[in-house]
């Protein structure tokens, strides 16, 4: 194999004429380098304000620095599958989890987590849905100071929630979509 490089080409113009090809490439390369050093620079900030977080002995603060997933798990007894509304939540920033809240609401087989959302006072909201007598239901779950027991605060027959937001006092609203507006008060 006899193949002659052509280095040259670096150095000529490139069409536009504002520079040469070689140019480019360090332009592009310095470009590269001041991105992940940005990324980084993001990276070791939010880092390291969510780990002093995490020790201090303020317990909003210590609320702030956890970290919350749902989503849902199924389970196969015989013949039956039956879908669990889960809610996992970590202290160490993702690295192990605790399932915080398994539900699945009595006479249905199905029950899935979609939204979560922490008030200021600490109280942790998590909105949902699952089927009764094949009808919908949207449930709003809440855990008091993200730490109490979870109980059901909201149980809207045939909707679904869309998302769910707090004000600064408090109030939640988990906005969705109903299929039957005579129920809508």
């Amino acid at each position: 194999m006899n193949y002659n490089w052509h280095w040259k080409v670096l150095l000529e113009m490139e069409p536009g004429g504002t520079g040469t090809y070689l140019h480019y490439l360090l332009v592009g390369l310095l470009w590269t380098l001041a991105t992940a050093l940005a990324a980084w620079v993001i990276a070791l900030a939010i880092g390291a304000v969510l780990g002093t977080l995490r020790t201090m002995p303020l317990k909003w603060a210590v609320r702030f620095g956890n970290l919350y997933v749902v989503g849902f798990s199924d389970t196969k007894k015989g013949s039956t599958t039956t879908r669990h509304w889960l809610v996992r939540k970590s202290t160490d920033g993702g690295a192990t989890f605790t399932t915080s809240d398994d539900f699945v609401p009595s006479g249905s087989a199905y029950a899935q987590a979609h939204r979560v959302v922490a008030t200021s006072n600490g109280d942790l909201y998590v909105a949902g849905v699952t089927s009764v007598s094949s009808l919908p239901h949207w449930l709003l779950r809440k855990s008091v100071g993200s730490t109490g027991p979870w109980t059901t605060v909201d149980d809207f027959q045939n909707a679904t929630p869309n998302c769910i937001a707090a004000n600064p006092s408090g109030r939640r609203r988990p906005p969705g979509a109903t299929a039957d507006t005579s129920t809508v008060s």
